[in-house]
């Protein structure tokens, strides 16, 4: 007989034939201890073998599946998912609107940024947890979903300041590379590298594109998430970056028309429909990352959803 118990780190099943009070390790890495009664042996719960998983089933991501579960779940949800965005930006609309006047100092630029990118992570850290409760075909507990949000977002800040830097460090280098060529000196040059810029950028993009919520799920530290990313990524590449690229459009297309009606509106106005349509893309970027999470994590590994959602309990 085997045990069978959640990961406490991870929330996959542990399979192990040791006895009660051993350590074992997780394939996620964390030691951790078979439950249950040392002095009798007796096993919290026992399995009579593990189950056997295909090591890979990259069909499992799809993009219109992971699309069409996303937008599903945030249509069903727009009320609370919404709402919580909305919510969360209204500091940094108090910032632009109420403290802010004429040009920006670095201070007042670099305290923007934060509040700014603390919103956007945020959101994302509570809505990881949200959906996955939608997943498990769960209404959603929004107060739970928060205080996890809440717990998560040092490492998530972390995790996502840190793919960030990276991707601004590769970029930058070479547009500067670019601009020193001079467009009208080498044209073709310049052209090639600002081409190849753009192609670092969404290469790091699609490859750090779970590592947010790796962060939130696993908790494997700041690197290890970006490497864990980095990893389910593989032979998917090019589906994510669709996902990244259809949402992109998504949001531009419902920008457009946004843009039209707020012309004759005051300036304060607009700018809050102009947030908050911006804060509404931001969380619906966060459901299709935590979809997109959940099937790679399946089509990788075969990790089912409630294994995965285990670490949230």
């Amino acid at each position: 007989m085997y045990a069978k118990f959640p990961c406490p780190e991870c929330g996959r099943s542990v399979y192990t034939t040791k006895p009660p009070g051993q350590p074992t390790r997780c394939t996620c890495g964390a030691d951790v201890v078979v439950p249950g009664d040392a002095e009798t042996g007796q096993l919290a719960a026992t399995i009579e073998r593990p189950p056997t998983r295909a090591s890979r089933d990259l069909d499992v991501f799809q993009v219109g599946r992971v699309l069409g579960r996303s937008l599903g779940i945030w249509f069903r949800n727009l009320v609370p998912f919404g709402g919580l965005a909305l919510l969360l930006y209204v500091p940094v609309y108090l910032l632009d609107t109420e403290f802010f006047v004429g040009p920006l100092d670095w201070f007042e630029t670099a305290l923007r940024w934060l509040v700014d990118s603390l919103a956007g992570q945020l959101l994302a850290a509570i809505l990881i947890d949200a959906v996955f409760q939608v997943l498990r075909e769960r209404q959603p507990e929004m107060e739970r979903s928060v205080r996890n949000g809440f717990r998560a977002l040092p490492r998530v800040f972390l995790v996502w300041g840190l793919c960030s830097l990276v991707m601004a460090v590769f970029g930058g280098a070479i547009g500067l590379v670019a601009a020193g060529a001079g467009m009208d000196d080498h044209p073709f040059l310049a052209l090639v590298l600002v081409l190849v810029m753009l192609y670092l950028i969404m290469w790091f993009a699609v490859r750090f594109w779970t590592a947010v919520a790796v962060s939130v799920v696993e908790d494997p530290g700041i690197t290890a998430a970006i490497q864990r990313s980095w990893n389910l990524s593989e032979g998917v590449r090019m589906r994510i970056f669709l996902v990244l690229l259809v949402v992109g459009l998504l949001g531009y297309l419902v920008s457009i028309p946004v843009g039209f009606l707020i012309r004759p509106l005051s300036q304060d106005a607009a700018y809050a429909i102009e947030l908050g349509l911006g804060a509404l893309i931001a969380a619906f970027g966060s459901v299709v990352l935590s979809v997109g999470y959940h099937d790679l994590r399946q089509a990788q590994e075969g990790v089912a959803t409630d294994e995965l959602a285990a670490i949230f309990e």
